[in-house]
């Protein structure tokens, strides 16, 4: 008790008994010399119980000590907030600053003990903390355990250790554990999916910690991963990364790591299991387990604050399920607009040349995109030394110049007609995918089909393959003599002239007279 509450406490109990000084001291806690000073101090000043009680502790301070303030400004303090930052130095102590601030003047320095007192006062006004409001299904909070779990697999005997995830909306708490086999980003997505799928449904915000494989780059500059900025935007949410040296920015998920470790991760450390999904069993049951509780303070469980305001106001989960990602990067696209990636190159719209793009594989496609512009997708090959190229992403220059495959004229000739389709492919016949003579008569084919109608080059194409005339020299001469307008039932397939002959003079030859 210090000395204001004792003097304004012993004349609460002087105004209503007349009780001894060692009777007093028994009861205040202090010796029955200072119970007599403290009397003789307020009969000097003629002090009732009403005056003390109406009187703040300071201004007690002065009527009781009147000279109190006089002896403070003799002394002076440092300016602490300089402290602070000069202790978040490399092998700077609190020490050492004590010192330095002894020597600038000792008459007015206070002593060691008092100046620590004094900053660990000052250390306490500086950790406020606000109460923060959680909407429902507004917030979420993603983080890994510094503890891990151990898994020991079948037939081997070296012991492999698993990272521990953790997830937990902020309104209810409700939240979620589990195991990967590391802290990259693909083990933060599988963490953060299997939350989602967790509770249901998506959150407006995550807020997940700032490793490299989350943030490409920090705030206030943020620039998330690639692989991770595809996930966000695949589930809809928005990442908004904890700054660096800010653990508060994620508060909620830091207390339920520590709840999470003190009951459930270390009594795991006495258990065996043999696959991961063990291992996420037996943590998604005991989350359960916890999630049950009602809160020590508060007469409710995690689940039905959950089931009552976070579940109802989720996003619902995506239509489509994510595709891992296999590989992402960045790279500015070279003058011939083709990206490569595994030694095979894919094409981008001429526009994009010489310009960043952003680039992301998963097991079967290659995405590409630039300046928020629609991405371009293409099938992943594995064809290497080869190029998937699409015609209207060719300059106009180019486009007589690229090998297209036959399904590009196949997919061309099918919306002109049946025939067409059968003409170009009987120009592929025995020639292989890329052929440069087949896509030279391909590409003549589709000239002529800038000239002349649809209809006009169904017939054409008929008259053509009729008469195994499949070229696209006989295609353009049958479209401009108009042959396959000619219904007789039999048209002969070679013209009279003087120097042939009928099939009788080949058979007559070698015959004697």
């Amino acid at each position: 008790m210090n000395s204001v509450a004792r003097v304004r406490e012993l004349l609460r109990i002087r105004s209503k008994t007349n009780y001894s000084n060692r009777k007093l001291a028994e009861m205040l806690g202090c010796s029955h010399q200072t119970v007599g000073r403290d009397l003789k101090l307020i009969t000097q000043l003629s002090l009732t119980y009403e005056q003390v009680a109406q009187r703040d502790d300071d201004e007690l301070i002065l009527l009781l000590a009147p000279w109190a303030p006089l002896a403070l400004q003799k002394k002076r303090l440092p300016d602490f907030a300089v402290w602070v930052k000069a202790l978040t130095k490399k092998h700077q102590t609190i020490y050492n600053l004590i010192a330095l601030y002894t020597r600038e003047d000792p008459a007015t320095a206070y002593a060691p003990s008092t100046l620590y007192q004094h900053f660990k006062e000052y250390l306490k006004t500086t950790k406020l903390e606000a109460l923060l409001e959680h909407c429902p299904g507004e917030e979420a909070q993603f983080d890994f355990c510094g503890e891990m779990v151990c898994l020991s697999p079948y037939n081997s005997a070296k012991k492999v250790w698993y990272s521990v995830f953790v997830g937990v909306l902020c309104y209810s708490k409700y939240f979620l554990v589990y195991a990967t086999p590391g802290q990259t980003t693909n083990d933060w997505i599988a963490g953060t999916k299997a939350f989602f799928n967790y509770i249901g449904g998506v959150p407006q915000i995550g807020i997940p910690d700032n490793p490299k494989a989350v943030a490409a780059q920090p705030r206030p500059n943020l620039k998330l991963n690639l692989m991770y900025a595809a996930f966000v935007e695949h589930y809809g949410f928005i990442a908004m990364p904890a700054r660096p040296g800010e653990p508060r920015d994620k508060g909620i998920v830091e207390e339920t790591v520590r709840f999470v470790t003190e009951r459930v991760l270390v009594n795991m450390q006495s258990m065996a299991f043999r696959t991961s999904d063990e291992i996420n069993d037996y943590l998604r049951k005991e989350c359960d387990k916890l999630n049950a509780l009602q809160f020590q303070k508060r007469s409710v469980s995690r689940r039905e604050l959950f089931e009552s305001g976070d579940k109802p106001a989720l996003t619902a989960l995506p239509a489509k399920p994510f595709k891992p990602i296999e590989h992402a990067f960045g790279c500015t696209i070279p003058s011939n607009y083709r990206v490569m990636f595994e030694e095979h190159l894919y094409s981008v719209p001429w526009r994009w040349a010489n310009k960043k793009a952003e680039v992301t594989i998963t097991q079967d496609e290659v995405t590409i995109r630039h300046a928020n512009k629609f991405p371009v997708v293409h099938k992943r090959s594995f064809e290497k030394g080869k190029e998937t190229v699409e015609t209207r992403h060719l300059h106009a220059s180019h486009k007589g110049m690229v090998r297209l495959p036959q399904s590009e004229f196949t997919r061309w000739a099918e919306t002109v007609g049946e025939q067409t389709t059968q003409f170009i492919q009987q120009l592929f016949a025995g020639k292989a995918d890329g052929d440069i003579v087949a896509n030279k008569a391909c590409k003549s084919v589709q000239s002529l089909a800038n000239k002349y109608t649809a209809e006009e080059m169904e017939e054409a194409a008929r008259y053509c393959i009729t008469y195994d005339k499949c070229s696209p020299t006989s295609l353009r001469h049958t479209l401009a003599s108009r042959l396959y307008e000619d219904t007789g039932a039999d048209i002969s397939l070679v013209g009279k002239h003087k120097n042939l002959h009928a099939p009788q003079h080949f058979q007559n030859m070698g015959r004697s007279s």
